[in-house]
């Protein structure tokens, strides 16, 4: 199976809203939501609720407004921790290249 690189996902996103002429959000849940549903993970990922691994997307823009907007990363969190910042990749709380 192969996935999409991390640098492509905003491009597929934005696909998928302009080929099934769907909103941002409708977007955003198939991303999220749909997604996690589908690999059978939704009682573990997908959305942000208590009791769920906290692995986020945090953007300095409003992607219901333009989608487009996804590209816009302030930061990742994955586990609770932030692992990207900006345009940097963070190990042990030291940005890298």
């Amino acid at each position: 199976m192969r996935s999409t690189p991390f640098r492509d996902f905003a491009l597929s996103v934005e696909c998928y809203q302009m080929m099934m002429e769907v909103s941002a959000s409708q977007t955003i849940q198939a991303a999220t939501e749909s997604a996690a549903r589908a690999l059978g993970l939704e009682a573990e990922i997908g959305t942000v609720e208590p009791g769920k691994v906290a692995d986020l997307l945090v953007l300095d823009a409003d992607p219901l407004a333009d989608l487009a907007d996804v590209r816009r990363v302030a930061y990742v969190l994955r586990s609770g921790r932030t692992v990207v910042q900006g345009d940097k990749l963070l190990l042990n709380g030291t940005p890298h290249d």
